[in-house]
């Protein structure tokens, strides 16, 4: 039996847990193309595009509230079709917030609401193009295709 004063004592202070295992992930085991499929059926939003900005905005305390990036589409499969799309997340800390980096390509599955705010967390499939191969392949091709900004001709 635990004595009552160290009883006491580790309800006032329960154990910590490190940062990075705040936000845990359950992953679907099989492929990634199988997954790919799979949360193709559960977002609402899905599309590859190349991060044009990051904006964190912050709460009244000046603590980080969330994070927006904003997107040039350049492929969509599912939800807004629109070249530009902004996505929020976590601001990270724990909150399973996603770690965009301005002027990386990202393959984006992500969540819209009925106000049309669209956003993403760390447990989703959201990733680098780069990683993204047998995703690509699950998800087939894409409903939209933009063309390139530098290029001159029309989306098709």
């Amino acid at each position: 039996m635990m004595p009552p004063l160290f009883l006491a004592i580790s309800l006032c202070f329960p154990p910590s847990a490190p940062p990075s295992s705040m936000c845990s992930c359950l992953m679907r085991p099989g492929p990634d193309s199988a997954r790919g499929v799979a949360a193709l059926r559960t977002a609402d939003v899905v599309f590859v595009g190349k991060v044009t900005s990051v904006v964190d905005t912050t709460q009244p305390t000046g603590i980080p509230h969330f994070r927006r990036a904003t997107f040039t589409v350049q492929q969509a499969w599912k939800g807004p079709v629109a070249k530009s799309i902004t996505v929020l997340t976590g601001a990270g800390g724990g909150d399973c917030g996603f770690e965009f980096v301005v002027g990386s390509q990202y393959l984006v599955f992500a969540m819209a609401e009925a106000s049309g705010v669209i956003h993403t967390r760390a447990c989703a499939p959201t990733q680098l193009l780069g990683t993204a191969r047998e995703y690509l392949v699950g998800l087939g091709d894409p409903r939209i295709r933009y063309a390139p900004a530098d290029s001159s001709s029309q989306s098709r």
